[in-house]
């Protein structure tokens, strides 16, 4: 951040405007500024998008603090269709307060982009979560006896699994959506997979269509017989005939299932903690109640 001169205020501030940038989790970036023109600034160029960011409300308390912008979609790089399949998730933001005259500026504060809200698919809320939204993050863990690690990741980390996911995708073509629930129920006939693991649990991305993006979707059910596929989750749009995606299993967090991996060595839970728990005492073990249901009824 630069040092701003002594001055700054006086003849400056009829000068001054508002930069405000957004960073996605793939490294895109987007600018829009509260000028009536577009402007660049540190090889960003910052669409002229109406960018009207409310007033950051912070203390010295440690509470989250939080503003909102308000600009119109067509004009900021951004679209309806990105901004409606999860482009800003866990993006970053920067707000900037900058000379254009002489480029002098200050940071006025970041962080976390939170909830996106879009208006009659033209004008885009988003809220902004200062740095102070982490320490509501939990940090650290209780005794679990289902594992707590993101299933494809590097072991050497707090929530890191070992198991590389990369090789077990499998490439598919929706052949079928269902007419009531077409945002969660779709199938593939023609798909061959390993049905026991697929219906313990597994994920989808989807890579063309409109709900294309890098999210991964949970299976909540699978039938091997027709194809079909139960998601989780919702997508932003319909699913349609002819969208392209890829499935691989995931894991159901239990120590069976991570020794067919041969990874037990990496099972960042604790299932040989006695528990008190009469039900789930009576349970085989690594086994609990609820979880992953069978296959879809055909």
């Amino acid at each position: 951040m630069r040092i701003l001169p002594k001055n700054y205020g006086e003849k400056q501030s009829l000068t001054l405007c508002r930069l405000l940038k957004f960073k996605t989790i793939d490294g895109k970036e987007y600018g829009i500024t509260s000028l009536d023109v577009d402007f660049e600034f540190k090889g960003l160029v910052y669409k002229c998008a109406g960018n009207d960011v409310s007033t950051i409300m912070d203390d010295n308390e440690f509470t989250i603090a939080n503003a909102e912008t308000v600009s119109i979609i067509r004009l900021s790089g951004l679209t309806y269709k990105s901004l409606k399949s999860g482009i800003l998730d866990n993006a970053t933001w920067e707000l900037y307060e900058v000379d254009y005259e002489t480029l002098d500026y200050i940071l006025l504060d970041k962080g976390m982009v939170g909830v996106v809200e879009v208006v009659q698919k033209e004008i885009m809320n988003i809220e902004l979560l200062s740095l102070s939204n982490a320490l509501t993050v939990p940090f650290g863990c209780v005794d679990s006896k289902r594992c707590r690690a993101i299933f494809g990741t590097e072991a050497n980390s707090m929530f890191g699994c070992g198991v590389d996911a990369s090789s077990m995708w499998t490439n598919g073509e929706v052949t079928g959506v269902d007419d009531s629930e077409p945002d969660v129920l779709f199938a593939d006939k023609n798909i061959v997979l390993d049905t026991a693991k697929i219906q313990r649990a597994a994920r989808v991305q989807f890579l063309t269509g409109n709900n294309a993006s890098d999210f991964l979707y949970q299976v909540e059910a699978f039938s091997g017989t027709s194809g079909s596929i139960l998601l989780m989750e919702a997508t932003p749009y319909p699913i349609k005939i002819g969208d392209t995606f890829k499935i691989r299993p995931d894991c159901d967090k239990i120590p069976s299932t991570c020794k067919e991996y041969n990874n037990f060595i990496n099972y960042k839970g604790e299932p040989f903690i006695p528990s008190q728990d009469a039900v789930a005492a009576s349970l085989p073990f690594g086994q609990t109640t609820g979880g992953f249901i069978g296959g879809i009824d055909d």
